[in-house]
């Protein structure tokens, strides 16, 4: 039986596509579980909830965490079948199956991590500084791993793939892109956190706390996450009209152009959310722009890498 029949390309495409959906909505429900207080509902237990496969749901806050759970739980499997077919599908060293087995560990360590908050009570009001950071810990692998998985939807109709000259020649400012996503990321666990525990009456008010000498840490602290969004998307706007400049601009622009309208939004959509009190709707809404934002700059990355390759063979194929 040959690999194609064992599962086309166009069928294991589409499957890691719903990977990476799936994975955006767990995602966005595992926040929903934190805003509304729910992610103490299945107790200290994991991967039980309250001890057992399917608890009774004496409340609302059981239920939600149970689903968070069991999406979790499928999405993993998910990723393994994505695994598991890019290494029936296509041969040894194709980005592909590269990016498959990386996202495959991933998600295998953005479960422990959601085990360890589980498991030492980093949940519900706890302020630790333990669970600041691996909350932070948390969404730098989540936006690792969806930018794995897009890497394998974008890789899985290239058969080859060389380092161009693109590529060679943006890729440190690439990474540096992806680095300042990470830090606003970061900065944006720290702001959500610091409403959840300190809620504000007012945007005067929280303002007014967060230049307080006597707020907690997290209060004075996340004021960096508007400034370190500006920061990153002002270099997302400079780097992709830079990339442009090159030989590749006609295979760049069209990706380009989306990476740019997707982060001036996230800014616009912050700025909404700020002024009229952070609704939790508006909350998740603003965290599902981010990871799209994650994924469009992970298609853009893999449009640099491939612009203008795909007649030339790839050293990574011959490596096999």
């Amino acid at each position: 039986m040959t690999k194609e029949l064992i599962l086309s390309r166009s069928r294991f495409t589409l499957l890691a596509l719903w990977t990476v959906r799936l994975t955006v909505l767990v995602v966005l429900w595992g926040a929903f579980t934190r805003l509304s207080g729910s992610g103490d509902g299945c107790g200290a237990s994991w991967p039980l909830c309250k001890g057992v496969l399917v608890p009774q749901f004496s409340g609302l806050e059981t239920a939600i965490e149970f689903v968070h759970r069991a999406t979790s739980g499928a999405v993993i499997i998910l990723a393994a079948l994505v695994f598991f077919f890019a290494r029936k599908v296509f041969p040894k060293g194709h980005l592909s199956r590269r990016s498959a087995s990386i996202a495959f560990v991933l998600m295998i360590t953005e479960a422990i991590l959601g085990a360890v908050l589980v498991i030492f009570g980093w949940v519900d009001q706890n302020p630790s500084a333990a669970r600041v950071i691996s909350l932070s810990a948390h969404l730098v692998n989540t936006f690792l791993l969806i930018s794995a998985q897009t890497s394998v939807v974008f890789f899985s109709s290239r058969d080859r793939v060389v380092s161009t000259a693109a590529w060679i020649r943006l890729r440190s400012y690439l990474i540096f892109g992806f680095v300042l996503l990470c830090i606003s990321g970061i900065a944006g666990v720290v702001a959500a956190l610091a409403n959840m525990l300190h809620p504000s009456g007012s945007l005067a008010a929280g303002l007014q706390a967060d230049f307080a000498s006597d707020s907690p840490l997290l209060v004075r602290l996340r004021i960096l996450h508007p400034i370190f969004s500006l920061i990153g998307v002002g270099y997302l706007v400079w780097l992709t009209k830079y990339a442009t400049s090159g030989a590749c601009a006609s295979q760049l622009y069209g990706r380009g152009r989306l990476v740019r309208a997707v982060a001036v939004g996230q800014i616009g959509l912050g700025v909404i959310t700020l002024a009229i009190g952070g609704m939790v709707p508006l909350k998740l809404l603003h965290l599902l722009v981010a990871d799209l934002l994650v994924i469009a700059f992970a298609a853009f990355c893999a449009d640099v890498l491939t612009a203008n390759s795909s007649e030339t063979a790839l050293a990574l194929d011959s490596a096999a």
